[in-house]
């Protein structure tokens, strides 16, 4: 990530989710009325461009990065039913670490939930999200919602945290979406201890990661984002389980991104896409 220069990557998820939102209620799989906001007729998958945007997401989809559309869908899908599973379970916090231009502190949670919201996320993608609903939408008010700057590669997430209202001994969720394969081990270390010690027991993380690549396979892994926002980490599926343990957590669900996208797409009838085949996503709780 660039010093003031707001993430190119979280532009193209609000633009799947709002190209989704867009189609009938029972020929999708997801639904974000907020999307919508977050992009311009110049918005593509890599970002904002002069390219045509169905051609820039089918080279993504079909050439360089196959199934990161569906991708997309079916983590948004997840994460949203994970999260309303926890708001039914009395959860009082909700986290959104690295939350780009998600919506769900918005559209999933009313102020009167008694559910306080903490979207922590890069400097200047925060600053223009913040800018973008309040010109899109000048009359609406979010007073649960608090917004937490930081780079979680150069700061730690109890540093950041203490500057906000947000609790230690609350029942937590937090969503970590389309973040860790950006950092370096160290900083998802610190991040999953930090959700470990810093939460009431019985709190969850949901979040999906890269499978395990070596080192020189993911360095030719060559990417549209590799200058500003490369990939760092990734893990082994079976593996999973023994690295959470060593911070604190227990490892509840792990499932590849095709299978729940076979489930997803099945419900509605419909046959489904290629999912990305090299991202899992999964979800931990304190112990």
């Amino acid at each position: 990530m660039k010093v003031g220069v707001p993430s190119k990557t979280a532009i193209g998820p609000a633009l799947r989710r709002a190209t989704e939102s867009a189609k009938p209620a029972d020929k999708r799989i997801c639904y974000d009325e907020y999307a919508q906001y977050f992009i311009t007729k110049r918005s593509t998958a890599i970002g904002e461009s002069r390219w045509p945007r169905w051609l820039v997401n089918w080279w993504l989809d079909h050439v360089t990065e196959i199934g990161v559309g569906a991708l997309i869908l079916v983590r948004t899908r997840y994460f949203d039913d994970a999260f309303n599973a926890a708001k039914r379970a009395g959860v009082e916090q909700f986290v959104t670490l690295g939350a780009g231009y998600d919506s769900r502190a918005y559209r999933l949670i009313k102020p009167e939930d008694g559910i306080a919201a903490y979207e922590v996320d890069f400097p200047a993608t925060q600053e223009r999200k913040i800018k973008l609903l309040k010109e899109k939408l000048p009359n609406a008010s979010f007073p649960h919602v608090r917004y937490v700057p930081v780079d979680f590669m150069t700061t730690t997430l109890p540093d950041a945290m203490a500057r906000s209202d947000y609790r230690s001994d609350a029942k937590s969720f937090f969503m970590w979406e389309g973040v860790t394969c950006y950092l370096d081990e160290s900083a998802v270390r610190r991040t999953f201890e930090f959700v470990a010690k810093h939460s009431a027991p019985g709190s969850e993380i949901a979040f999906d990661y890269l499978h395990f690549m070596p080192q020189e396979r993911l360095a030719s892994r060559r990417t549209w984002h590799d200058e500003e926002e490369p990939l760092f980490w990734g893990i082994a599926p079976e593996k999973l389980g023994g690295f959470l343990a060593e911070l604190g957590l227990e490892l509840v669900e792990n499932e590849t991104a095709q299978s729940l996208g076979d489930r997803y797409w099945r419900e509605l009838g419909m046959t489904s896409p290629t999912v990305s085949p090299t991202f899992s996503i999964a979800r931990a709780v304190v112990k």
